[in-house]
């Protein structure tokens, strides 16, 4: 946690009420080429604050696909172009994964 004292990321799942979570586990539905597994490792304001995702203005949150790649995506819970797209699918509820501040993004 960064202190702020905000449990909620206030992002939904595509059509339902499931709030997004830390450790979520997703999938990322795509055409023409397989699904991509994922695990939500960084939402602003929940997550310990990492300079390359949250800096002036700008914040995002992201996955962690199966692979170790990041897919980061804005964060802008106020407004229905800031929430999760339809191709990215709740599958449960996990533990872990949060990104450590202390990773270097490239």
């Amino acid at each position: 946690m960064n202190g702020e004292g905000q449990n909620h990321s206030r992002l939904f799942y595509y059509g339902t009420d499931i709030e997004v979570q830390i450790g979520d586990r997703v999938f990322i539905k795509r055409w023409f080429r397989s699904d991509l597994f994922a695990v939500v490792c960084y939402i602003p304001g929940i997550s310990r604050c990492h300079q390359d995702l949250e800096y002036e203005d700008v914040k995002k949150w992201a996955v962690r696909y199966d692979n170790g790649t990041l897919g980061v995506m804005g964060y802008g819970p106020e407004n229905r172009y800031g929430q999760p797209l339809k191709d990215l699918v709740f599958v449960g509820r996990g533990e872990g994964g949060e990104l450590s501040p202390d990773v270097e993004l490239v």
